[in-house]
């Protein structure tokens, strides 16, 4: 953000937050966002700052500001966020030539893993944040799209001439994206209702504190369907211990109040759509043929070769992961 990026005065001055009395600390993480810690004589504050937004980045940044301000008004743990007091995209205020968005800054560290603990912890936190029933359009910008298979023929034949995947990785990632794709499709033939949710929550996000662990970054939220995203998130918590700590997460969840689905296949596509879309976004990446910056463009070819050998083994594990659901 020109002229916040190095001085967050002008942001410190938006949000009337003091003084600094430090220079800012850049924080690791936040792309596209940058993240800072700036404290001021009134206290310490989490700062991110980014570029003026495109179309959809405005529409994602609207649905998690009206998220995480219904979150935290409901009591679900999580650093105080700050209201914007002039021109904003949901938390996000229009600041130099950008846009900036502050919270209280909370000392934490990252939570122990592995544990029931954490996983009641989790299911407690979706089903709140669940009950707040904010609907969303699973067909607006910031939803995961389900892409078609020659679209995806292209993409990974662009891979394979660029060198990032060989012949036999082409060939099973091209089948596994169309089983995966299968499996999104039936999902969404049964038409579930979407809700707004974090999206996100994975323990990247927690923040283990003096007052218990909290849920933090709220700016992935979007489309999902409820049920999907409990399953998704207590997985994606879970891979390194499914035994443990799934039934943990989803007893808590259905505790709680959240609403259980169906204990098939499909309670994974939330999982497996957000997979395919992080997989189309990082390929196209890599092999655009317009300029892009080096280091996105190496970000994406890595992540181009994680994807191709993560999307067939998720969909190896599907029939497992469904026997843990019931």
């Amino acid at each position: 953000m020109t002229g916040v990026t190095s001085d967050l005065s002008a942001v410190a001055e938006a949000f009337t937050l003091g003084a600094p009395v430090a220079p800012p600390v850049a924080l690791p993480g936040g792309s596209p966002a940058r993240r800072w810690r700036l404290r001021t004589d009134r206290g310490s504050w989490m700062v991110k700052t980014c570029e003026a937004p495109a179309a959809w980045e405005r529409e994602q940044m609207h649905d998690a500001g009206a998220l995480e301000r219904a979150a935290y008004a409901t009591g679900v743990a999580m650093p105080r966020p700050l209201v914007p007091p002039g021109p904003a995209i949901g938390l996000w205020q229009a600041v130099g030539a950008g846009y900036a968005r502050v919270s209280v800054w909370v000392d934490g560290t990252p939570p122990p893993v592995g544990t029931p603990t954490l996983g009641r912890w989790l299911g407690r936190t979706l089903a709140a944040i669940d009950g707040l029933g904010l609907p969303a359009d699973p067909s607006a910008g910031v939803a995961y799209r389900l892409h078609p298979i020659a679209d995806w023929r292209r993409w990974l034949g662009d891979a394979r001439a660029a060198g990032l995947l060989d012949d036999r990785e082409t060939v099973e990632a091209l089948a596994a994206v169309a089983d995966a794709t299968s499996l999104v499709a039936a999902g969404l033939a049964t038409r579930p209702a979407f809700q707004l949710g974090h999206r996100d929550a994975n323990p990247r996000n927690f923040l283990h504190t003096d007052r218990g662990t909290m849920l933090i970054d709220f700016d992935a939220a979007g489309p999902e369907v409820p049920w999907w995203g409990a399953v998704y998130h207590a997985w994606d918590l879970a891979r390194a211990d499914i035994p443990g700590l799934a039934p943990a997460v989803l007893d808590a969840y259905e505790d709680n109040g959240g609403r259980r689905g169906p204990a098939e296949a499909t309670a994974f596509a939330g999982a497996v759509r957000g997979v395919l879309d992080g997989f189309a976004f990082h390929v196209r990446l890599a092999t655009a043929k317009a300029a892009v910056d080096p280091d996105r463009r190496a970000h994406a070819r890595r992540y181009t070769g994680l994807f191709s050998r993560g999307v067939p083994e998720m969909m190896a594990m599907i029939d497992g992961w469904v026997g843990l659901l019931r």
